[in-house]
């Protein structure tokens, strides 16, 4: 019983969200917004037809490239850049102005570089891998560097 208790306010937060945005389009008579059972009849309907699976087969394919790719490059170049300290010196400065940058202000850029391919679509979906794995490794780099 109490774990029912407990889910209880989420429970009712949901209910009154979806009962909001059912009415919300309905008095509005949107043909833009679709209501919560339309929403719910169009998912069962592409898992039927086997169009939702294709495309969350594709999106996890988007998703494992890019952390693939961030590990191929930023895992080497941090530790590159931690074993070396010319290289720390030049790159590091480039990196930390880069950094702060949110990894969704990277897919616009990336798409006007890249193209909207699917090979192409992963290297954006990479860069929120590569800031934390070169920092992490860099920093290995650096204290392996400093124990010699």
């Amino acid at each position: 019983m109490k774990p029912i208790r407990q889910a209880m306010p989420s429970l009712l937060v949901l209910a009154v969200v979806v009962g909001l945005w059912w009415a919300v389009v309905v008095l509005t008579h949107s043909v833009i917004f679709p209501t919560p059972l339309q929403v719910v009849q169009g998912t069962l309907e592409l898992a039927r037809d086997g169009t939702l699976w294709e495309h969350i087969g594709a999106s996890l394919f988007r998703v494992a490239a890019g952390f693939g790719i961030a590990v191929l490059f930023a895992i080497p170049l941090g530790l590159w850049m931690g074993w070396v300290h010319g290289a720390f010196v030049t790159l590091n400065p480039l990196f930390q102005i880069l950094r702060p940058i949110s990894p969704i202000a990277w897919i616009p850029i990336a798409i006007l570089w890249f193209g909207v391919a699917t090979h192409r679509l992963s290297t954006s979906s990479s860069s929120p891998c590569c800031s934390p794995f070169h920092s992490a490794c860099g920093w290995a780099g650096c204290t392996a560097r400093s124990s010699r």
